[in-house]
């Protein structure tokens, strides 16, 4: 089913720093063929804004190892009010839901990432 899902047209940054994370989303998307960059902080996904082209959607974990996730996203969003960005977090509830989602956030990824959870996001932003 999603083999045969074609995003070679789109990039995705993944903001990450748990290196098993980052492998798994590797795995889940490396069948899409969507272009992803990863980084593994908020300076790091600041500074990848600002020397790429803007990425079609950014997964963006809510815990860094220095900046908190919803800031890193008001940020951008405040500069790049288009941009799709949806929250991945193994510290999920029902208030961290509504919180990505009120700052701009377009969707809300529980770890572990599940791949059907995954595209069903993507179907959700007609990505």
């Amino acid at each position: 089913m999603y083999s045969s899902i074609d995003y070679s047209t789109r990039s995705i940054l993944i903001v990450e720093d748990d290196n098993i994370s980052r492998t798994l989303f590797r795995e889940l998307l490396k069948a899409s063929g969507a272009k992803l960059s990863f980084v593994k902080s908020g300076a790091e996904a600041y500074d990848f804004i600002n020397t790429n082209p803007l990425p079609d959607l950014i997964l963006m974990d809510i815990r860094l190892p220095d900046e908190n996730g919803l800031e890193v996203t008001r940020n951008i969003l405040r500069e790049h009010p288009n941009v799709i960005v949806v929250a991945q977090t193994a510290f999920a509830n029902s208030n961290m839901e509504d919180e990505c989602l009120n700052i701009g956030m377009k969707g809300f990824l529980t770890k572990p990432i599940q791949r059907s959870s995954l595209y069903k996001v993507f179907e959700d932003l007609n990505w």
